[in-house]
């Protein structure tokens, strides 16, 4: 039995980032937001987390979004975060060394900062903020922020090469939106698309419906994919924040899109804090279609709740998406890169 295993994901960071908002709380910084028209230079290095340097080390390069790194103290403030926010910013670097690893070896990290929403709060169920209420947070300050970034980095960056897209949570949410807006109107893009990591967020049915341009992947190797999982618990069958209707997962254990068991004796392994940086195989995986989420039964919800003040309820395994199969999601990824060499 695991007692209270503790992970280096988002839940830990989204806490500390709460607190030091809370700590760090100025007039000059929180709850002030720029107007619509205000737009954020990517030509300004300061707005960028991470640069690749020595590009031709690596085949490829990863455009990666964090999650969500903030929230509010109180519902007086504005639900956008500034670009400039420090412990948004902070919140952003700590997430950019957690997850990053799953990426770094195969790929040129590039990661820009980006205003943000307070998720937190939008997605509560006790708030009862409806899904298009949400987007209009969502999808603006934050989508026009991922967007430029993703311009300024093709026109300036990239210089022709295979990417990555890569993000977690509100980050995921992002990514859908390069994959609907930016790659639509920018088909050459299409095929240096190696594979786009939309995790701890859902892709439905009907978006893939709505934009003929996007596949989701069926196996290990395919390119030019999206893969996309939530977590839970068997039994939980409660609300998930992150979960849309007819949303599809893949297995993160054999990267098929079938019911069947993946153990966690298969899987290559986590990522927990009592063995990090080795892989410690404590997940196995099952699709449930019905759902469109992927369910992990071998370990214990007691041990992966935050308590009753968080928005996830016990079962809901969002802030552990990645760490419960990063090094699954490490090795996928040298395979999807090395299928689109051939």
């Amino acid at each position: 039995m695991i007692n209270k295993i503790k992970i280096f994901t988002v839940l830990s960071l989204i806490i500390a980032a709460v607190l030091s908002c809370n700590n760090n709380k100025t007039p000059e910084t929180i709850g002030i937001i720029e107007t619509a028209d205000t737009k954020t230079d990517y030509s300004d290095k300061n707005n960028w987390m991470m640069i690749a340097e020595n590009t031709n080390e690596r085949e490829v390069d990863v455009f990666y979004l964090y999650p969500t790194t903030w929230a509010r103290e109180n519902t007086n403030e504005n639900i956008i975060c500034p670009i400039d926010y420090i412990p948004m910013r902070s919140g952003a670097k700590e997430m950019l060394l957690q997850h990053i690893g799953v990426f770094d070896e195969t790929a040129s990290v590039y990661a820009p900062f980006y205003r943000q929403a307070d998720a937190l709060y939008l997605v509560d169920k006790k708030n009862n903020i409806s899904k298009e209420e949400q987007d209009k947070y969502f999808l603006s300050a934050p989508k026009d922020d991922v967007i430029a970034a993703f311009d300024y980095y093709i026109k300036n960056y990239n210089n022709g090469r295979p990417f990555i897209l890569a993000g977690h949570s509100q980050g995921a949410i992002m990514i859908k939106e390069i994959l609907k807006d930016y790659l639509k109107t920018n088909e050459n893009l299409q095929n240096r698309m190696v594979a786009a990591y939309v995790l701890g967020y859902s892709v439905t049915q009907k978006e893939l419906e709505e934009n003929p341009h996007l596949r989701f992947a069926n196996g290990e190797y395919d390119t030019g994919v999206i893969i996309s999982y939530n977590t839970e618990s068997p039994d939980f069958n409660g609300y998930n924040p992150t979960l849309l209707e007819n949303s599809i997962s893949i297995n993160p254990i054999t990267w098929t899109l079938d019911e069947t068991l993946a153990s966690k004796e298969q899987s290559i392994g986590a990522n927990i804090a009592s063995n990090y940086g080795n892989p410690t195989k404590i997940a196995d995986a099952k699709v449930d279609k019905a759902r469109g989420v992927v369910k992990c039964s071998t370990i214990n919800p007691d041990d992966f709740y935050a308590g009753e003040k968080s928005v996830f309820e016990k079962g809901v395994y969002h802030a552990y998406d990645i760490a419960l199969y990063y090094y699954d999601l490490k090795e996928n990824v040298k395979k999807r890169v090395g299928a689109f060499w051939k």
